[in-house]
């Protein structure tokens, strides 16, 4: 059996990082571990279950290490999205482009970028 972990994303400031998912997101901190002995700070964040790991290398260029994939963005499941880009916008954060669209079979989706740069969706399901 397979299931989905959590995707890790380097950030330039691992606290500063936490504080946005925090504040924009909810998710909690369930794990920090400072200096790992390998020059690198780490932290999950999630609700229930860890879903985002936040690597933060003291080293600069140990953080660009080659991938072969290409990373786009990553997606969070919401219930309502208007009221949640409503809440986002409320505490700051500006989405691109400013309106929801909607796709495929009727999903409604927006995209913000973290403070490192990174996009990130939300997907309201169809129907909802």
């Amino acid at each position: 059996m397979v299931r989905f972990s959590h995707v890790g994303l380097v950030v330039a400031d691992l606290n500063r990082s936490i504080e946005f998912y925090a504040k924009t997101l909810g998710l909690k901190c369930l794990e920090q571990h400072p200096d790992t002995g390998r020059g690198l700070d780490i932290a999950f964040l999630g609700s229930d279950a860890p879903v985002l790991e936040l690597l933060c290398y003291k080293d600069a260029t140990k953080a660009e290490r080659p991938a072969r994939g290409r990373y786009d963005h990553f997606a969070w499941y919401v219930d309502d999205l208007d009221q949640m880009m409503q809440d986002l916008q409320d505490k700051g954060v500006e989405f691109v482009p400013p309106e929801a669209q909607t796709v495929l079979d009727g999903r409604k989706i927006a995209f913000f970028f973290g403070p490192d740069g990174e996009r990130v969706e939300l997907v309201q399901p169809a129907g909802k």
